[in-house]
């Protein structure tokens, strides 16, 4: 009864009494003890409390801001760009200029919303808004689309769909971090292949056509390769998995990337800024940070796997 009463006090922190003391027979030193020991435990607390927040301070004010709502800060931020670049550009024709103004009035609210509501319940939002600027940034820039050259337009439609993407991926979770890596490296692949679309349908030029063909050739694998690693993390969420097949493969694709950025950025047809020269870069930053994520979780799984061995 005595240890019971003891455990509802230290959860209570709050110190014992002269006459509980008494009772349980304590001394001085083991009251001194229990009451650093509670004192430290709140103040790591507190410090785990401040870390997880920004302070953003406007004039006089400070706003505590959770880590993983910062994105979104700047998904509002571009699009209210996109909607300035959109409002003042004559030339766009007028499907694509309600497009682009229903786009960033969308984004700008959608990133309102799940700025107010719970990081988790906010999950499904993100990811809406990362499809959703995705689509927005390929019609926007690729082909004939209103920003096709960098400027203004084309840096807020990717800048809108990066912010949704890093609103996707909160910090501390390695699956969701593995698996939306591998989800960017499908993307980039994609953009890289829309880029090229143009060109495959009205003839390649001659001086780029090993390149443009060994492109499509490794973004065509890639998509495929993508789509079958996230259905089988898809299908085994909740299993802890150490496949040593799919660390092979994410290797082989950072390899794979490397080639293809070097090859087309360098060479052709991506010389100039543009979607595809970006999507290289970017399809090649995702396939080394998919695969590093893939070794780690693998070495994190058998290190679990030989500590519940050894528990047991």
């Amino acid at each position: 009864m005595s240890d019971g009463k003891k455990s509802l006090r230290k959860e209570q922190s709050k110190p014992l009494t002269v006459e509980e003391k008494a009772e349980f027979g304590l001394n001085e030193s083991d009251s001194l003890e229990e009451e650093i020991s509670i004192q430290e435990f709140s103040e790591q607390e507190e410090d785990d409390i401040q870390s997880a927040k920004k302070q953003i301070t406007i004039g006089e004010y400070e706003v505590s801001l959770p880590q993983e709502k910062i994105p979104l800060l700047g998904l509002m931020g571009c699009a209210v760009v996109l909607h300035i670049a959109i409002f003042i550009d004559n030339t766009i024709y007028s499907s694509m200029y309600r497009y682009g103004i229903i786009l960033s009035v969308c984004s700008f609210f959608g990133g309102t919303i799940s700025m107010v509501i719970p990081s988790k319940k906010a999950m499904p939002i993100n990811y809406f808004l990362y499809f959703v600027t995705y689509a927005g940034a390929c019609f926007n820039t690729v082909g004939s689309g209103p920003f096709a050259k960098a400027g203004n337009g084309f840096f807020a439609s990717w800048g809108l769909c990066i912010c949704a993407a890093i609103a996707a991926d909160p910090p501390g979770s390695l699956r969701r971090a593995l698996f939306n890596s591998t989800l960017n490296l499908g993307a980039a692949a994609l953009v890289v292949l829309l880029t090229l679309l143009p060109d495959l349908i009205n003839g390649v030029p001659k001086e780029f056509e090993i390149e443009t063909y060994i492109t499509v050739g490794g973004c065509s694998f890639t998509l495929f390769l993508v789509m079958l690693l996230m259905t089988l993390k898809w299908c085994t969420w909740n299993q802890k998995r150490s496949s040593c097949g799919e660390s092979l493969f994410l290797t082989f694709l950072s390899v794979l990337w490397t080639f293809i950025a070097c090859m087309v950025t360098f060479r052709g047809p991506f010389k100039e800024v543009g979607s595809g020269y970006f999507a290289s870069w970017f399809g090649l930053v995702m396939a080394v940070k998919a695969a590093g994520l893939e070794w780690r979780n693998r070495v994190k799984v058998k290190k679990d796997g030989r500590e519940g061995e050894g528990q047991q």
